[in-house]
């Protein structure tokens, strides 16, 4: 058997095999020489870095036919690209399957995943276009902050076809300017609805309103929406999407605990000093990756049409004990100090906070953060069957960053 049918058989025999190990090797060993994903070249970049991989495992196995199906989508530094391998035989594919590479700063791939439970072993001959998979388009709207650049991370990690939503994108998507929302939304199944800067703020009902009736024309199948706890506002959008006419899912939730080290709470622990009007009052923070979690799950999964999910951590607990179990990870002295609502607007002026931000900062803490969703929900539990994250988990693994110590990579 010459060398690439021979590397083909053992690639489809580790189809069912359990051990990671075992599916990444025979994987690579199809790529490179010495075992390694690579660019050959040094300087290829993106969507260039992967026809310059394909190109040496060709050049390494004349005989093989390796191809593309499809389009390589790039997002950050990542790029997810569906393949087919086969044998000269009248072009038979043997085997397809979606790899997601990741790219150095410079542009040059770094490592590479593969998915063999998206592999195809046809029985009999297909042309390239009967052997292209279909696969469904995922719109991630606030693709790019907190729970956004998480919920792709882990749609394309599992080989799908995700777009992410963000004035970055291509194309672009700004709630700002509804004339890019249909672009960003052609050809796309399921949305999630992530409003920035918060569905309390003024103009957030209307403006998910229409991008909710223009999701359904344009063909949107499934709604989840990021929703917030104890807020009139977010409510009356939910009742919006709910009555869409798709499927829906609403996942809703108050504080994250990454406030503390992706948000406005990051400057003030970095400083030794938070000030906040409030200080007593518990609230039971969630943590952003069981979020990601439930949306992904609500965005790629039956079962979930009709669920209004509450999350929350384990436990409630206050600010100021939050900044405390903070301070005791870093090692830090780091003081919670609790100001009048006054003082607060005139700190943040001479930080030169912008005024909408102030004024949404300010609802939070007297309008959200005032005992009323100190309740546990229920809703990690519910769609995941697990456990939420607890809030000294999170401080343990992000004070192993350094972040708080300002010595973050």
């Amino acid at each position: 058997m010459r060398d690439h049918h021979r590397l083909i058989a053992r690639y489809v025999a580790t189809r069912n095999e359990h051990d990671p190990a075992a599916r990444e090797a025979a994987i690579a060993e199809l790529w490179t020489e010495d075992g390694t994903y690579a660019d050959p070249l040094g300087i290829a970049h993106g969507r260039d870095a992967v026809a310059a991989a394909m190109s040496a495992a060709q050049a390494r196995f004349p005989g093989l036919v390796f191809a593309l199906n499809g389009r390589v989508d790039v997002h950050h530094d990542a790029a997810r690209f569906a393949w087919r391998l086969g044998v000269p035989d009248g072009g038979r594919v043997i085997v397809a399957g979606t790899d997601i590479a990741t790219f150095t700063g410079d542009g040059r791939i770094r490592g590479v995943r593969s998915f063999l439970d998206d592999i195809q072993v046809p029985d009999i001959p297909t042309s390239p276009q009967e052997s292209e998979p279909t696969m469904s388009t995922i719109l991630v709207l606030g693709g790019t902050g907190k729970t956004g650049r998480r919920i792709i991370d882990r749609l394309a990690t599992r080989g799908l076809d995700v777009r992410s939503g963000s004035r970055s994108a291509n194309p672009p998507f700004d709630w700002s300017d509804s004339s890019t929302w249909a672009p960003a939304m052609q050809g796309v199944d399921a949305v999630y609805i992530s409003y920035y800067p918060d569905l309390a703020v003024p103009g957030a009902t209307q403006a998910v309103g229409e991008l909710t009736r223009l999701a359904v024309a344009s063909g949107v199948r499934r709604l989840v929406l990021l929703s917030g706890r104890g807020e009139e506002e977010a409510q009356a959008c939910e009742r919006i999407v709910a009555a869409a006419g798709v499927e829906w899912t609403v996942v809703r939730c108050a504080w994250f605990a990454q406030n503390f080290s992706e948000d406005f709470f990051l400057e003030p622990i970095l400083a030794g000093e938070v000030a906040l009007p409030t200080g007593n009052v518990p609230e039971p923070f969630v943590d952003a990756d069981d979020i990601a979690d439930v949306a992904v799950a609500a965005l790629t999964e039956d079962g979930h049409n009709g669920e209004i999910y509450e999350l929350t951590g384990p436990r409630a607990i206050t600010l100021a004990e939050a900044v405390a179990e903070i301070a005791a990870a870093t090692g830090r002295p780091i003081r919670f100090v609790t100001v009048s609502v006054d003082d607060f607007v005139k700190e943040q002026a001479a930080q030169g906070v912008p005024q909408e931000i102030t004024d949404f900062l300010t609802y939070l803490f007297t309008t959200v953060l005032t005992g009323a969703n100190a309740s546990l929900g229920d809703g990690v539990q519910r769609a995941l069957g697990r456990e939420p994250r607890d809030f000294r988990d999170y401080v343990r693994e992000t004070a192993a960053t350094g972040i708080w110590n300002g010595s973050a990579a």
